[in-house]
């Protein structure tokens, strides 16, 4: 749905490139070269308004690739990393379980090389609990989200908030992990 639009301009290309091809074999017979002499003298008169004509479309048809061009580097852009893939998707899903579940998942994964924008270790697993817990606040029976806060939470320190979101998977999967559990009420 995201990536679609950015590729008109090169399907545009594409089908012009395959045009001008097919119209230089046609004209290259001496079939078409007859065919356009006729045509020739015919619209002769005509022929200033067609320069035109084919100058208004063609300015059109750059204008539109430009466009396309332009919109298609800020796309790739977001593609550069998982992260900013991910942020990307929450800016225009902000109501998407999937999307914030999957910055989470990529906020918890080592900053990649070459990212300038990259938090620290600490904070990039906080925000990976809280991107975490948005994703149970839209989709409450995300168990896998829950299990990861838990994790999330445990790293970090907060054990009560660990045990909870244990808790809550555990009552999600009809039963409990009583090995994490187990291991939080220890603290």
């Amino acid at each position: 749905r995201l990536l679609y639009p950015p590729s008109i301009g090169f399907v545009m290309l594409i089908v012009h490139g395959c045009t001008v091809l097919v119209w230089r074999k046609a004209s290259s017979s001496a079939f078409a070269r007859r065919l356009l002499c006729v045509h020739a003298s015919i619209a002769a008169g005509s022929a200033a308004a067609e320069t035109r004509s084919l100058l208004g479309r063609l300015g059109g048809f750059a204008a539109v690739v430009a466009c396309c061009a332009v919109r298609s580097h800020a796309r790739c852009l977001d593609w550069r990393t998982e992260e900013s893939l991910f942020r990307a998707a929450v800016a225009v899903q902000p109501n998407s379980a999937r999307a914030h579940y999957n910055l989470g998942s990529a906020l918890l994964a080592p900053a990649q090389e070459g990212d300038a924008d990259a938090m620290p270790a600490a904070l990039r697993r906080t925000a990976a609990a809280s991107e975490f817990l948005r994703t149970v606040e839209i989709d409450p029976n995300y168990d896998q989200a829950w299990n990861n806060a838990g994790a999330t939470f445990e790293e970090l320190g907060d054990y009560a908030s660990a045990l909870a979101s244990y808790e809550a998977v555990g009552a999600l999967r009809g039963g409990t992990d009583r090995r994490r559990q187990g291991r939080l009420y220890a603290f």
